[in-house]
């Protein structure tokens, strides 16, 4: 019923000069992928189900643990191509993985290609129960049968989508092709500086006595503060012993930037 997408590219929002987010000193972003990534060239839809479509994605608890507390003031939602979007929703999911609690929801009025930001005249604080997720989504309509809207973007852990559909939340499977292009702004004035976190770990193989190590990893900083380039150092260690200590190249903020030695 849905596109199957192969090569995945991905275009960034300023591809389709979009005025570039800007968050307050006590703001951060909460979703599967916090960079502006979305897919542009490969979205998808449902071709049998032309009309309005709730849909979404859980946060699960390791992820919310730093928002507990928090409020979130507004959506972003990336589109693949211009489809009305008239209501962004929250609701708790317990620890048998099922919607508990009252759903809160916010009508909304975007369409554009690319980022919607959707400000909440009312914030959600977030103080879940130990082990609660939160399902974070929206409504789209699904135009025409060829219509294929919906952004999903390989970036960190891959995520189901679930459609809501008869009366029920459907795994759609979205997670074989991305995490769904949604992501919330969340507002604490106690939030870390800095937080970081290093990812994808390369190492060259097939390496002879003497021969010099190469590697790669990327690095990020979800804290509210960027760090300047050179200003941190990572040390990198085999069996304990510290055989390169390398710095970032460019500013650390929440955008994964690539780091070599």
């Amino acid at each position: 019923d849905h596109r199957d997408l192969h090569s995945f590219p991905t275009r960034r929002s300023s591809d389709l000069a979009l005025e570039a987010l800007t968050l307050q000193p006590n703001q951060l972003l909460l979703g599967h992928y916090t960079t502006d990534d979305l897919n542009l060239e490969n979205g998808w839809g449902k071709p049998f189900l032309t009309g309005v479509n709730p849909i979404a994605t859980d946060l699960p608890p390791d992820e919310l643990a730093l928002f507990q507390g928090s409020k979130i003031v507004a959506f972003r939602v990336g589109l693949a191509e211009s489809a009305p979007v008239t209501r962004v929703f929250v609701m708790p999911i317990g620890t048998n993985g099922k919607p508990t609690g009252e759903v809160i929801e916010w009508p909304c009025n975007v369409s554009d290609q690319g980022w919607n930001l959707i400000e909440l005249d009312t914030p959600y604080e977030i103080n879940l129960p130990e082990g609660y997720s939160l399902r974070i989504g929206f409504d789209y309509e699904q135009l025409t049968r060829n219509s294929t809207p919906i952004s999903a973007v390989k970036v960190g852990t891959i995520y189901p989508s679930y459609l809501y559909r008869g009366g029920n939340w459907v795994n759609y499977g979205v997670n074989t092709t991305g995490n769904l292009s949604v992501q919330c702004i969340a507002e604490n004035d106690n939030f870390p500086q800095y937080i970081i976190r290093a990812q994808d770990l390369y190492c060259k193989g097939n390496l002879k006595t003497g021969d010099d190590l190469a590697f790669s990893f990327q690095a990020y900083n979800l804290g509210t503060t960027p760090i300047t380039t050179g200003n941190l150092t990572f040390d990198v260690a085999i069996d304990g012993i510290v055989m390169r200590t390398v710095s970032n190249p460019a500013d650390l903020t929440n955008n994964p930037i690539t780091i070599t030695g």
